[in-house]
């Protein structure tokens, strides 16, 4: 069993995005050890089970599936994925898909039907986690509501789309699809629905 002794931020002050960890533990055999992570919180709690701090949300308008394609600086170019953000203080990860959709998309929420678990983002780098809030929008794609240092496009693909993204094939081999997005992708390949 794990059990941790010490918690330090290594940079200062806090920062609103990313804070850098080092976690003094002992492990499962008694050996002191260090581990170093990523954080968007102010104060990580790694004794707990994840709690969500960001929201994916996969949106069918029609028999279409909402994708988008945002600038990532960290991959070098663009990334395809689904619309995403962090859920903001006091707000339900519903409540954060329904906004993060209209301000990404323009689109807006009619109907959630389904609802993931909290789920860890990479549980050696960072204690980030996500809740996949699955919708029905509609409404027109723009890009009126995004933020001033955000850069995406909203796509609405058709099952044979959604294959040449997943399989990388022209028009939809630039860039990379992010690493939550591809499982999905594929699994709607293989079953032929979403």
């Amino acid at each position: 069993m794990l059990r941790i002794t010490g918690l330090k931020r290594l940079n200062e002050p806090a920062q609103k995005w990313l804070n850098i960890w080092e976690m003094d533990y002992v492990d499962s055999r008694g050996k002191e050890r260090k581990h170093f992570f990523a954080s968007r919180n102010k104060l990580p709690k790694p004794e707990c089970a994840p709690v969500a701090n960001a929201v994916i949300a996969i949106c069918r308008y029609g028999d279409k599936l909402l994708i988008t394609k945002e600038v990532r600086c960290v991959v070098g170019g663009e990334e395809w994925g689904f619309v995403a953000g962090l859920i903001e203080e006091g707000e339900t990860a519903e409540q954060a898909a329904i906004r993060e959709v209209k301000q990404e998309t323009g689109l807006n929420v009619v109907r959630i039907t389904g609802q993931s678990p909290s789920t860890p983002s990479s549980a050696g780098m960072t204690d980030e986690a996500a809740i996949y809030i699955f919708c029905d929008v509609e409404g027109e794609l723009t890009k009126e509501f995004l933020e001033g240092d955000e850069d995406i496009d909203g796509f609405l693909l058709d099952y044979n789309e959604t294959v040449k993204l997943c399989d990388r094939i022209a028009p939809y081999d630039t860039g990379v699809v992010a690493a939550r997005a591809w499982p999905i992708l594929y699994m709607y390949k293989m079953l032929g629905k979403i």
